[in-house]
């Protein structure tokens, strides 16, 4: 019926959910660094 219409649009949503899901890593590895750096600091 519409199976193809819901196979596209659920390949849609998979590779947006996956680009979100990397973004947030990179977001995430930033806010890490930054407060490894501000500790390395302190550190010293």
């Amino acid at each position: 019926m519409c199976l193809r219409v819901w196979k596209e649009n659920y390949r849609i949503l998979h590779t947006r959910m996956a680009l979100l899901n990397v973004m947030k890593k990179k977001h995430q590895k930033k806010i890490f660094d930054s407060s490894r750096k501000k500790v390395s600091e302190k550190s010293l």
